[in-house]
């Protein structure tokens, strides 16, 4: 009678791993396309057998385990490249949406207005008297002007919302550690369970793309993460540490640290936004190159400008650039362009053309500071100069007259953004001087002759000069032109390049993730005829507990 029931319990046993074995298979085909599931096979095994007398007789099967499908080599190979993947592709997306600022070298719309500017001045120098040509030039100034500020207001915007990206990256990678540490404390309580590995390797590949990791497995089923690069843990066991942006105001820049302590190249896609927003190719250093252009502009043109004459002369004019302290040395004064030491001739011009008064300053920056400098031209015969709200303001003395500046070896009209075409110090900041705008026959198109004492309003050296700046090697050491087709080709060759090794590393993490879904991934036709072979060994084993059913019902009816 035990040999009967030894055969329905074994029976009973089949059956339940059959059962088994089918509902894990079942469990794979439902999972088939959940993101991040590795698929589970139910270890089947032979049960110890049982002693009769002499002979073991087998007591069935079981299922030793639930074996989740899983390859630790390729996982690590695919996460090794995720690190740089999203460095790479942050890196490339953020200069391809500079690129569309920017434009294309032959698609550039401050090119194009740098192109207009400098034509309407060679028409001016052509024209110097015609005030149809005078208010070309300045619409075209202020169109130079708008697209810089605009160009880099753009700039600044995309940067801020690289900001805001590195923010909430730091914000996931930390919420991703701490789960991640949670996780690890469950399975030093549950290390077989297979939904937990799958959640545990879900949120390793997430870190992998935001941050580049490592990784270490320990014996109690916890996992350690380490950032690229460096010896620095983000996750031990069930601690995790927080990651931080420190912001540096001096520089408007940002870096990344670990519970304190500085990480020096972050990897993934946090490296890449910090990259992008300030890396010397990134954002940073083109809004640099493009203040560098908006500043020589201003200065060059300025510098011509501001020695030169126009059809009528300012009664009164006013530096743009503001002085914080007016008692401090000029060359002490943080001043956008300092000046040199040199000399500043102006005067005073009547209606008819004559220069009635004029005079020569010293201008030594190292000891003259902005009141210094205003009480020396005051001391002029036939103009006024004070200071008002830390700017330098020049007038003609008497009623009827006007200014007339001549040569500047210092610099200093521009420093104080004094009779100049532009104001501003940057890209952010130029436009056009509003009296200019007011009185366009003020705009300058000719030089005084000090020497003869005369103004000739059909004078076109100033025009001449302005309209040859794209000639000159003013911006940078370059040509305005090549200065520009640099910013933007080097620009160009940056975007290229990193969405170039973002498309190779791409090709290698489709490759890995291939491998790594040949082990973990659910193949449906596999589970399938998994489930039918389950099924015909459910079938043999129902099959075996009747027949062991019958048997023993036929020997207790014998009895």
């Amino acid at each position: 009678m035990s040999g009967l029931l030894g055969v329905l319990g074994l029976g009973a046993r089949a059956l339940g791993a059959f059962q088994l074995d089918a509902a894990t298979a079942g469990n794979n085909a439902a999972n088939a396309l959940t993101p991040g599931y590795s698929r589970r096979r139910a270890v089947l095994a032979e049960l110890p057998p049982v002693t009769l007398g002499r002979i073991a007789v087998g007591s069935g099967v079981g299922v030793a385990t639930l074996e989740r499908l899983r390859d630790a080599l390729a996982d690590r190979r695919w996460r090794a490249v995720q690190g740089e993947l999203g460095l790479w592709r942050a890196q490339g997306d953020a200069l391809a949406a500079a690129e569309t600022v920017l434009g294309a070298p032959g698609d550039n719309a401050l090119l194009e207005a740098v192109t207009q500017f400098l034509a309407g001045w060679g028409e001016l120098a052509v024209h110097p008297e015609d005030l149809a040509a005078r208010q070309t030039v300045l619409t075209e100034a202020e169109t130079l002007a708008g697209v810089l500020r605009r160009t880099a207001a753009q700039l600044a915007t995309q940067r801020a919302e690289l900001a805001t990206a590195l923010a909430d990256t730091v914000a996931a990678v930390n919420d991703t550690a701490r789960r991640l540490a949670d996780l690890n404390r469950q399975l030093q309580a549950s290390r077989d369970n297979p939904a937990l590995a799958d959640e545990r390797d879900r949120l390793l590949d997430q870190l992998a793309r935001d941050l580049g990791i490592r990784t270490l497995a320990a014996e109690d089923g916890t996992t350690s993460v380490l950032l690229e690069g460096t010896g620095l843990a983000l996750v031990s066991g069930p601690r995790a540490a927080t990651l931080a942006l420190a912001y540096d105001p001096a520089t408007d820049t940002y870096a990344v640290t670990l519970d304190g302590t500085a990480v020096s190249t972050p990897s993934g896609t946090l490296g890449g936004l910090l990259e992008a927003r300030d890396g010397a190719t990134g954002l940073r250093g083109l809004l640099a190159q493009l203040d560098t252009f908006a500043r020589d502009l201003i200065a060059a043109v300025n510098a011509r400008h501001a020695v030169g004459t126009g059809l009528e002369a300012p009664t009164t004019v006013t530096g743009s650039v503001t002085v914080a302290d007016p008692a401090v040395p000029l060359a002490a004064a943080g001043l956008w362009r300092p000046p040199t030491a040199g000399a500043l001739t102006l005067g005073a011009v009547d209606a008819g053309g004559t220069i009635v008064a004029s005079g020569t300053v010293a201008v030594d920056p190292a000891a003259m500071s902005l009141a210094d400098l205003a009480a020396a031209i005051d001391g002029l015969p036939g103009v006024v100069a004070t200071v008002s709200g830390g700017r330098l303001v020049v007038s003609a003395e008497t009623a009827g007259q006007g200014l007339v500046f001549g040569p500047d070896s210092s610099g200093v009209l521009v420093a104080l953004g004094v009779h100049g075409l532009f104001t501003g110090t940057d890209a952010r900041t130029i436009a056009v001087d509003p009296a200019l705008r007011a009185a366009p026959a003020q705009l300058a198109t000719g030089v005084a002759d000090f020497g003869a004492g005369r103004v000739a309003p059909g004078d076109n050296r100033t025009a001449a000069a302005l309209a040859a700046l794209g000639q000159e090697a003013v911006i940078g050491g370059m040509t305005p032109d090549d200065f520009l087709a640099s910013l933007t080709g080097a620009l160009g060759v940056a975007s290229r390049a990193a969405a170039d090794r973002a498309r190779t590393v791409t090709t290698l993490a489709d490759d890995l993730e291939r491998a790594r879904q040949a082990v973990a991934g659910v193949n449906l036709d596999e589970e399938l005829a998994h489930l039918l072979q389950a099924q015909q060994a459910y079938g043999a084993a129902a099959t075996l507990v009747r027949v062991a059913n019958d048997m023993l019902d036929t020997l207790l009816r014998g009895l």
